[in-house]
């Protein structure tokens, strides 16, 4: 089993030790993927997971908020923006920027696929879509700082 593999199967142990989950739903298109998650939620439950294994989720988690600062999980809530923001598309590039050090490539991006009219400058502060995201975040701020890293300022 590579490496992979075995983190997959540990992830998904992770999902099933909520004990709220009741179903694991896994993308698969062969009989083997089929098989692997069979085998994978056999030995899935709640309680599975030992002190070491959780705190190793714990770093993990950690050290992915650590390099990707905007918690967006691109489920598109704060959409549709009343003046076209393109707020999911704008966070992940600047995430990328963040996590890979690749301000440029990013910028690069930013100016090649977002149309001008929906790029984070355009943001009036109406605030609708603060108001309807999950995960609390400050929209309205992190476009400003998008908008510093990626936009025409920037350059």
């Amino acid at each position: 089993m590579h490496a992979g593999k075995r983190c997959s199967i540990f992830f998904v142990k992770r999902v099933w030790y909520q004990p709220a989950v009741s179903l694991v739903l896994s993308g698969m298109t062969t009989l083997a993927q089929v098989e692997q998650n069979l085998v994978s939620a056999q030995q899935s439950a709640v309680g599975v997971l030992g002190a070491d294994d959780l705190a190793l989720i714990g770093r993990v988690k950690d050290k992915y908020r650590e390099l990707c600062p905007i918690p967006c999980t691109d489920c598109k809530y704060c959409l549709p923006c009343p003046n076209e923001v393109a707020i999911p598309r704008i966070f992940a590039l600047y995430n990328e920027a963040a996590m890979y050090n690749a301000v440029e490539r990013s910028r690069f991006a930013y100016h090649q696929w977002i149309r001008e009219e929906e790029r984070a400058n355009c943001c009036l502060q109406c605030g609708e879509c603060e108001a309807k995201c999950p995960q609390g975040i400050t929209i309205m701020d992190w476009l400003e700082t998008a908008d510093v890293l990626l936009g025409d300022k920037a350059r």
